[in-house]
């Protein structure tokens, strides 16, 4: 999994200080080993590109297969 900020709800203050929402975005095994190597800002675009919502689709085939 990588993890970015939910750009739909936004921040809120609680009692208990300011709420930030994080998504978690699931990936495939040969796209968390392009993450390894060069980081989630390699990958992170060409997920929301083909996923805008970054909607979890478990039979979702990598987006790395030729």
């Amino acid at each position: 999994m990588i993890f970015r900020i939910d750009p739909v709800p936004n921040a809120i203050e609680t009692p208990n200080g300011r709420l930030t929402f994080i998504e978690a975005i699931s990936i495939t095994p040969d796209e968390d080993d392009l993450v390894a190597k060069s980081g989630a800002d390699e990958l992170l675009p060409r997920l929301l590109a083909a996923n805008p919502l970054a909607v979890v689709d478990v039979t979702r085939s990598s987006l790395l297969a030729a």
